[in-house]
């Protein structure tokens, strides 16, 4: 009832086309079930796949490895980068709905200017990680209750060119998730305690609008 009325809102003051419940749209494919839906990329990441030649790859189980801090000094120049370009950036469209891989993939934009082998395999791994996860979704499912919870991290001085950090959050309403980023900080921070209050206030930007 109330997307109905929503609708007719709307067609109100738009021309609007009805044009029924959306299955697939921009590369993201929605399933419905009796409380709940599910977000995909399944084909997505299969069309990357056979796009570079790693279909058969085989699978791993984690997008980056443990304890691995890339440098922009690390391994040799690509001779076309265009092509770490490339993918990265259709890695980034992925993030609508696989939040585990948002920290490797922005790990891997910090170096579109000048990629090298290096950061090219680490490319690589979450491709391999997405092979054996493709199948993997967003659920989004009703909920009585609309509690907003938040949480957040940070790595401190994880960079090893320039020791800024990382940090990311997730946001949950009503026990789904609706929000999520990882990215890397602006400024340097003089400890792990001020960094964590850093991570803390970003969150609650995100959460209530809190401007610095």
């Amino acid at each position: 009832m109330q997307v109905a009325s929503l609708i007719t809102k709307l067609n109100s003051e738009f021309a609007l086309r009805e044009l029924g419940r959306q299955t697939y749209f921009l590369g993201i494919e929605v399933s419905y079930h009796d409380n709940s839906i599910n977000l995909s990329q399944t084909k997505y990441i299969c069309d990357l796949l056979h796009r570079i030649e790693m279909f058969d790859t085989r699978p791993i189980k984690t997008p980056g490895a443990v304890g691995q801090n890339l440098s922009k000094f690390d391994g040799e120049p690509m001779e076309d980068p265009f092509g770490y370009r490339s993918i990265v950036g259709a890695l980034q469209y992925l993030i609508i709905t696989r939040p585990d891989i948002a920290f490797a993939v922005n790990k891997a934009c910090q170096f579109m200017q000048q990629p090298t082998s290096t950061h090219w395999l680490s490319v690589k791994r979450i491709l391999r990680y997405l092979h054996g996860t493709m199948h993997d979704d967003l659920l989004i499912s009703s909920s009585n209750q609309l509690t907003i919870e938040g949480f957040t991290d940070t790595d401190w001085g994880a960079q090893p060119d320039d020791r800024r950090s990382a940090s990311g959050y997730l946001i949950y309403l009503g026990g789904n998730l609706i929000s999520w980023s990882s990215t890397k900080k602006k400024l340097v921070s003089r400890s792990s305690a001020e960094l964590e209050y850093r991570g803390l206030f970003w969150l609650l930007q995100k959460l209530f609008g809190f401007k610095s």
